[in-house]
């Protein structure tokens, strides 16, 4: 029987898209992206970098340019990392993927806005958390209605309908 923290933490791990790129992959998760290394020269690079995961809660700003006459390539940014100083230092960034055109530009502009709506799904529910309905004493309820039609401060039809209306809630 699994526990509802090992469900939870399936669901997380659940791949929801994958951009393949020309120096790594992004995949996306319901909580989190994974940046991977993968092929002969990220074999040498994985040595210095690793597959990195970052929670999408922690980004804090998503770089994208177009693949032009230059590859294009998705940067994300968090409190903690390293700034790139340059374009030519976008591929040593542990924190970008870089994609080529067509078919992988395309790829990554989905895999973007995918991003982008998964921390907007986020944030929405850590700002709006869901309310709780807290369980109501109709027969207490009732009850009172009953004694306020008995004291005259509600009349007989005030009384009905407010009663039908908190049998309805049943």
């Amino acid at each position: 029987m699994q526990t509802l923290q090992s469900q939870q933490a399936q669901g997380d791990n659940q791949l929801l898209m994958r951009a393949n790129g020309t120096n790594g992959q992004l995949e996306l998760f319901p909580t989190k992206i994974r940046i991977k290394r993968e092929g002969l020269i990220q074999t040498v690079w994985r040595y210095k970098w690793g597959d990195k995961e970052v929670p999408l809660s922690k980004i804090s700003s998503i770089q994208f340019k177009d693949a032009g006459f230059y590859p294009g390539y998705i940067r994300f940014s968090f409190s903690g990392a390293d700034q790139m100083s340059g374009i030519k230092d976008i591929y040593k960034d542990v924190n970008a993927v870089t994609f080529g055109r067509g078919a992988q530009h395309q790829d990554f502009k989905r895999m973007k806005t995918a991003i982008e709506q998964r921390i907007s799904e986020i944030k929405h529910s850590i700002e709006r958390p869901q309310q709780v309905s807290l369980p109501i004493d109709l027969a207490g309820q009732i009850q009172k209605l009953a004694e306020l039609r008995a004291q005259g401060i509600v009349t007989e039809e005030e009384f009905q309908s407010k009663k039908r209306e908190l049998l309805d809630r049943m």
